[in-house]
């Protein structure tokens, strides 16, 4: 053998080691039963998701089926929403832990980062609060429940990496930038936030992260400036929080007659993140109007974008897409009767949104 094809060939093997490599190594929270993709083109998202440095994966119901088969080999990330405060305590004298611990259980076993989602949420379209909460009308009372809601999630869940303290603090679309004023902000004051986030630290175990999650920042620039305001306060004051979710739930575009702005998106993403506090994309869809010629590809551009702008954020941290197939989105028909928001279709076909995302995560960080 000549040393000119020796040498080709131990170039052409060190090269496969290095694809090998970037698309199988990663954190001890990854999934590692799925062969290493040498071939970009077989890659699953979480391992696309190792070339960019994030983990990615799949959230909705809890997972049968085939359903279930694409949640495991298509992410490491996933998130525990049986935790809000209706499904593990809907009366004030019965807790109900058998959801919450079947899907804590489903994590912990496929390895993924387990996010529990809410600690607190009530807001003008929705909330995850029973009615029993909401008759609480003494300051002391609530705070005196809000630590046995804590006390009890962390005795029971230990390992759970990251939840969700307080979820859609602001105004919900953003016009005038202020703090939505809520049940926790009628019953203990403007400062809330920061209190439910002491409350959480107290008894959180400290490899856990704490989030603050928010939604629409993509279309209105008075909340991304109220969000990058409301971090900066929690940051000065010494609130021990670790992270904002952007939900990016991209469904406002026929509604308010605006696309995304995806530069307001990532420059939002930058300013929190130069606040020493990570970022990442918590609950992404995007439901597309049927009547839409271009649906898929507008789709698929709307998730690339997403995904880009969040690569473009050293301090961006994870994607979680919110659903698996078409059939599995959170928001049922609204805004429209088929608004197919997701990554595969209803019969569990990728769909090119799908691509998008896989082909972005594969290029890697800017």
């Amino acid at each position: 053998m000549s040393d000119m094809i020796r040498s080709s060939l131990i170039t052409i093997f060190l090269l496969n080691l290095v694809v090998v490599s970037a698309c199988s190594d990663g954190d001890s929270d990854a999934t590692t039963s799925l062969p290493a993709c040498a071939d970009p083109t077989d890659c699953r998202l979480w391992e696309a998701g190792q070339v960019a440095g994030v983990r990615v994966g799949l959230a909705g119901e809890y997972p049968e089926g085939r359903r279930r088969e694409i949640v495991i080999a298509e992410g490491n990330i996933h998130e525990n929403h049986a935790l809000s405060w209706a499904s593990i305590w809907p009366e004030r004298d019965r807790w109900a832990f058998e959801d919450a611990d079947r899907r804590y259980a489903f994590i912990e076993e496929n390895g993924m980062l387990q996010v529990g989602f809410h600690f607190a949420w009530e807001q003008v379209l929705g909330d995850d609060l029973p009615d029993w909460v909401q008759q609480v009308t003494d300051p002391e009372e609530l705070r005196a429940l809000l630590r046995e809601r804590a006390q009890t999630i962390f005795e029971r869940y230990p390992d759970l990496d990251r939840i969700n303290v307080v979820n859609e603090p602001l105004t919900t679309f953003g016009t005038t930038g202020e703090i939505e004023k809520n049940y926790f902000y009628r019953v203990l004051g403007p400062d809330y936030v920061a209190e439910l986030f002491a409350i959480v630290d107290a008894v959180a175990p400290p490899t856990t992260e704490l989030v603050l999650n928010e939604n629409f920042i993509e279309y209105f620039p008075s909340k991304a400036d109220a969000l990058v305001r409301l971090v900066a306060e929690l940051v000065d004051a010494g609130v021990p929080i670790d992270s904002v979710g952007f939900q990016t739930h991209l469904m406002l575009t026929e509604y308010f007659n605006r696309e995304p702005d995806w530069d307001l998106y990532q420059r939002t993403m930058e300013q929190v993140a130069a606040l020493g506090v990570d970022v990442w994309i918590s609950e992404l869809d995007n439901p597309v109007d049927p009547a839409r010629k271009d649906r898929f590809a507008y789709q698929a551009e709307n998730y690339r974008r997403a995904v880009e702008s969040c690569l473009s954020v050293p301090n961006c941290t994870d994607i979680l897409i919110y659903g698996v197939e078409d059939e599995d989105r959170y928001w049922g028909p609204f805004p429209y009767d088929d608004p197919a928001p997701l990554l595969f279709d209803k019969a569990f076909a990728p769909k090119p949104a799908y691509f998008a995302v896989r082909d972005a995560l594969l290029a890697g960080r800017p």
